[in-house]
């Protein structure tokens, strides 16, 4: 037993010194389960020892059941699982499960910069498409420090938070699913986390085909039902999108309370709301895309009737037709807008 202890300890310091080494495999099993904080089980995986002794893959089968555990088990997988195959394992993922986050957050999640943007030549649109920034201002008395998700961030500049983010030091998260739209809004080096893909329609992570048609790209079934089932006569190609669950995404990046929620996600937003659990996550101001071309006054009021029971007030509609004075009527807004005190 002294020699077998002896020769684990040189294992040991050779790992720690990053040196490949191999082993019988009943050997090695005992050396890794020394050195891991967690105990892995045979269950018919291989082991291979290099880089820290940590490395473990599992066949086909079992890929990623576990993940290691390790001091910065929140950013890293483990070294041999794709990220192909995780994709693939993870699809169908209910809303916290540990692998779904630590999988957002190592490939998709992209933190703020630490360059500040300039953006003085897009001022004119600090208050967003249609004034919204200003009346979410106004509803929170010039809050400072908030903390905000825009869904549907187009090119991060045409946007409904950045004003936020400029003048009130906010921080939050940025989600826009089409790439061309999403290198635009990255170019922006906005003081926010950063998300390529779509909030999901129901808990699950999800893959679903959107319309690629620049500012109105969106969910090509949603955009079906906006146009009476006629997409298809229009000449746009269509991409497949990776779709994350709103609660999976707040909890990856350790959001409880969110001051305001920007969502304008070309006809799913009802989907989308519907998701969201009130009692793990409080939402102070939303502003919602209802336009929706033959459903517009349908979605209004279907809208109103869901935040009226959760307890929420309406403050109005905005436009973005500057034309406008007073607020629009419901067949001519772009935008409803719920807070609650």
């Amino acid at each position: 037993m002294r020699t077998l202890g002896k020769l684990l300890w040189i294992l040991v310091i050779f790992c720690s010194a990053n040196v490949s080494v191999f082993l019988p495999r009943w050997l090695l099993k005992i050396a890794l389960n020394k050195r891991s904080e967690n105990n892995l089980s045979n269950d018919g995986a291989s082991f291979v020892a290099h880089k820290n002794c940590i490395t473990y893959k599992r066949k086909e089968n079992h890929v990623v059941t576990d993940i290691l555990k390790s001091k910065d088990d929140n950013k890293r997988l483990s070294y041999n699982e794709t990220y192909n195959e995780l994709e693939k394992y993870l699809i169908g993922s209910y809303v916290e499960d540990p692998k779904l986050l630590r999988f957002l957050r190592k490939y998709w999640l992209v933190p703020p910069t630490k360059r500040v943007y300039g953006g003085e030549e897009a001022k004119d649109r600090y208050y967003g498409q249609a004034g919204q920034a200003g009346v979410v201002d106004q509803i929170l008395k010039g809050k400072t420090n908030g903390v905000y998700v825009e869904s549907g961030a187009a090119d991060g500049i045409s946007s409904n938070t950045i004003f936020f983010e400029k003048f009130r030091n906010w921080t939050g998260v940025l989600v826009e699913p089409i790439p061309g739209m999403y290198n635009k809004l990255i170019g922006w080096r906005r003081q926010a986390w950063h998300l390529n893909s779509c909030l999901s329609s129901n808990n699950k992570m999800e893959k679903i085909k959107f319309a690629n048609f620049g500012t109105f790209s969106g969910n090509l079934d949603s955009l079906n039902k906006l146009n009476g089932n006629r997409m298809k006569e229009y000449d746009i190609g269509t991409i497949t999108v990776q779709c994350f669950p709103f609660h999976s995404v707040a909890a990856a990046l350790n959001f409880t309370f969110i001051d305001y929620f920007s969502l304008d996600v070309e006809g799913a937003e009802m989907q989308v709301l519907k998701t969201i659990d009130f009692t793990k996550i409080s939402v102070r101001v939303f502003s919602i895309e209802y336009r929706d071309g033959i459903n517009t006054l349908s979605k209004l009021r279907d809208l109103r009737d869901f935040f009226t029971k959760l307890g929420y007030k309406e403050w109005g509609l905005v436009s973005e037709k500057k034309w406008m004075t007073g607020q629009p009527k419901d067949n001519e807004g772009l935008d409803v807008i719920f807070y609650k005190r």
